[in-house]
């Protein structure tokens, strides 16, 4: 037996456009959803990667002038007028290290500074998909957009 064809109605019709759109709707949020989470951990990914090589940067080692205790108290007592003049020189050695220092402390402050806002994009990122999770399970979204 042939089943005759149900004729739609415009009501039917619009009704169909409606429910097709909103799905749509529905997949367009949840691309730009995705899209939002992925552009996040990326981020997140690009810092830590960029705090990593600051802090093996800042770990390298480089041929530091330190001031031994042993070797001033041995100028000292050698001679009293060279003693001075070595004791000086080893004292203006270790200001030479400064700049060395001072780039190292500037790399662990990048490296901290960029490790802290990676652990800020991942947490924004897993805070919006749970948001958008528990969104889209309640419905509470298409309730909140209507």
């Amino acid at each position: 037996m042939i089943e005759p064809r149900q004729q739609t109605t415009p009501a039917s019709k619009r009704m169909l456009s409606v429910a097709v759109g909103e799905s749509r709707d529905a997949r367009r949020r949840q691309r730009t959803a995705t899209l939002l989470v992925g552009l996040l951990y990326s981020l997140t990914l690009i810092h830590f990667f960029v705090a990593v090589y600051y802090s093996v940067n800042a770990r390298q080692s480089y041929g530091l002038a330190l001031p031994n205790v042993d070797e001033l108290v041995e100028n000292i007592q050698t001679d009293k007028v060279e003693a001075i003049d070595r004791t000086l020189n080893d004292i203006t050695r270790t200001k030479y290290n400064e700049p060395i220092l001072l780039q190292k402390s500037n790399f662990l402050a990048v490296a901290e500074t960029m490790f802290r806002r990676g652990l800020l994009f991942i947490a924004t990122a897993s805070i919006l998909v749970v948001i958008t999770k528990l969104l889209v399970e309640t419905n509470l979204l298409q309730f909140l957009l209507n």
